[in-house]
């Protein structure tokens, strides 16, 4: 009578260890899953008065995004390392489209960016959840908004779908 257990299946069985011998496993014994196997939309979130120009120019051609919406109330692009002029033949190169929707950050309150994802201005709502393809830059004024609108963009695709999406702050 064996000891051993054998699977019995196309391939044949290596050979059972003797009695006494150690026999050390080709793996650990733990599972291993690709949860990456579908794309993932990378959503990444861009506080405007804590980055530079290097970073934000690295950004947009390492993501390569679809479209950089910007969500300020007031525009402005005098960071250090770049200007209006840079920041607009860097989006011409990565051709990503710039689409203006601005939100009035100061007469919202926290709150309602937790609990209701129609917070989400109509346009950025299409952008996120309606369009399947590519990465989008969402630039916002600052840390705070960041994650103000991080928390509604969770709620909608959570409501709305069920894959393929991730929130990303810029640091």
């Amino acid at each position: 009578m064996s000891r051993s257990l054998r699977i019995v299946g196309e391939e044949p069985c290596p050979a059972t260890p003797e009695l006494g011998t150690r026999h050390i496993p080709e793996h650990s014994g733990q599972f291993r899953f690709n949860f990456d196997v579908e794309p993932v939309r990378r959503i990444v979130l861009i506080p405007m008065d804590d980055i530079d120009g290097v970073r934000l120019h690295d950004l947009l051609f390492e993501l390569e995004p679809v479209a950089a919406m910007d969500l300020r109330y007031a525009v402005r692009f005098d960071l250090p390392g770049t200007n209006r002029r840079r920041f607009f033949g860097d989006l011409e190169q990565a051709h990503t489209l710039y689409i203006r929707e601005p939100i009035e950050w100061h007469s919202l309150e926290s709150g309602a960016f937790a609990l209701d994802y129609r917070i989400v201005p109509p346009r950025l709502f299409h952008e996120i959840i309606e369009r399947e393809d590519g990465h989008i830059l969402l630039l916002v004024p600052n840390r705070k908004n960041a994650g103000f609108m991080a928390s509604a963009l969770n709620l909608a695709l959570t409501s709305r779908r069920t894959h393929g999406w991730r929130i990303e702050q810029a640091a």
